[in-house]
């Protein structure tokens, strides 16, 4: 790969984590930044075509995508600097002194990356129960966890396990990665009752807080601006009945900060954390999947009470949200709802309008979505393989073929490429190349 095209691929990976937003979203906000840039400028360096005379140009594009990727600080200085470096070495290579070589005289490398659809990225010795991609700076990486009480960490374009972090006692239900302080940190939990912390890049045990000792984790969101993290608990109270809460955890301290709602027995499924409005800094909110749709609470004023995500026309009021995420869909960050009584939709987290709802004639347990292009496909696992529909339409364009069921899926961009990693009852962990298995 010639210094030019790593610049573009690195470029078009931050553009895909970012959603692919519109060359016209870019100029507005360098504008506002009072920095000029055209669009027909910003074509030519993602297509290669030209490499951006300036450094102060350059990371004003990669700071707006990185905004708009929900990175952490530190994340988005890693990434202005890496990608001043590749600049750097393709502008050489774009305008070279005359009699000197910037390259070698081997053999091309090839120029693109080859994913067979369907491999076995690893395994682990029980079902798998949770999976999500990270970009990093070395590239995308997987965490899942398991059955066998581990987290397995994967390196997903080498196909190979990087670490296996041992400490859970039981079944790991959910993992997350975020960031405390400059360090990328996975976060684990399961049911035995504790949550995990490790370092990403070290893999050692970093922090371990105790939540309750007669319940269980079933999901975790990161606050995607302050180093607090949500988790969702279900256990007994005092007088031995079932409750369910959402916990905020001070990931500096290592303690706990406050409950942010309490439910009635059995009706908390689900968590995810979104934002108010297409613009960094936008404010933060939660969303949970209940029994009767799904509930938004602002995560900036943490107790008060912003809506409810609840259709009354098209009949999924009366049924559980048993799966939520939030993902950019034309420039804003939405929620997307499942039901296992066939029912996907996506919201508006402004407006709390429905964006799209289809029903994919079968129950629907948990969902991941991907950006194809400007079409936003919808992964969500079932009774067996994982399939994917088009959004707006409810079209279903594929099922990956396994033969076990698949109990996990993720979604993440490998090489500018959209990918699904799904965790299976077999214990396999596979890697799907999306625009292979879409036709595209």
């Amino acid at each position: 790969m010639t210094e030019i095209e790593e610049f573009t691929s690195a470029l078009s990976r931050l553009r895909q984590a970012a959603g692919e937003p519109s060359y016209k979203v870019l100029v507005s906000y360098a504008a506002r930044q009072n920095i000029s840039v055209t669009t027909s400028s910003l074509s030519d360096w993602f297509t290669g075509k030209s490499v951006p005379a300036k450094n102060s140009v350059l990371r004003c594009v990669v700071t707006c995508l990185a905004d708009r990727a929900k990175m952490a600080p530190a994340q988005r200085m890693d990434w202005v600097s890496r990608m001043e470096k590749l600049r750097a070495a393709a502008w050489k290579e774009r305008h070279p002194v005359p009699g000197v070589s910037t390259r070698p005289t081997s053999a091309p490398e090839p120029s693109a990356l080859q994913i067979a659809s369907g491999s076995t990225i690893g395994r682990h010795a029980g079902p798998v129960n949770c999976v999500v991609c990270t970009d990093q700076a070395g590239g995308l990486l997987a965490v899942s966890g398991g059955h066998d009480d581990a987290v397995r960490i994967w390196n997903v374009e080498g196909q190979r396990q990087e670490a296996a972090l041992m400490g859970h006692e039981r079944a790991v239900n959910a993992v997350l990665v975020c960031r405390i302080g400059s360090r990328p940190a996975v976060v684990s939990a399961g049911q035995d009752c504790a949550v995990r912390l490790w370092d990403l890049q070290d893999q050692r045990l970093i922090g371990d807080l105790k939540t309750f000792g007669n319940g269980s984790i079933t999901a975790m969101a990161a606050h995607p601006q302050e180093a607090q993290l949500l988790v969702l608990e279900r256990g007994l109270d005092t007088n031995m009945r079932i409750y369910n809460r959402v916990r905020v955890w001070d990931l500096a301290t290592q303690k706990l900060d406050h409950a942010l709602t309490y439910w009635r027995p059995g009706d908390a499924y689900d968590l995810a954390v979104g934002v108010l409005g297409d613009t960094p800094g936008s404010v933060p909110v939660a969303v949970t999947g209940v029994a009767k749709g799904a509930t938004v609470r602002v995560l900036k004023r943490w107790n008060n009470y912003q809506g409810r995500l609840e259709p009354r026309r098209d009949g999924i009021r009366k049924n559980p949200v048993t799966s939520v995420t939030c993902t950019l869909f034309r420039t804003r960050i939405i929620a997307v709802t499942s039901s296992r009584r066939r029912g996907i939709h996506g919201w508006d987290l402004v407006s709390q309008r429905q964006l799209f709802g289809f029903d994919p004639q079968q129950p629907v347990y948990e969902i991941a979505c991907v950006s194809l292009g400007q079409q936003l496909i919808v992964l969500g696992t079932g009774p067996g393989p994982v399939t994917g529909w088009d959004a707006e339409t409810g079209r279903r364009l594929f099922v990956l073929p396994t033969s076990a069921q698949t109990r996990a899926v993720a979604a993440g961009v490998l090489h500018s490429r959209p990918v699904a990693v799904t965790g299976d009852d077999d214990g396999l962990v596979r890697l799907w190349d999306i625009n292979q298995e879409a036709g595209h």
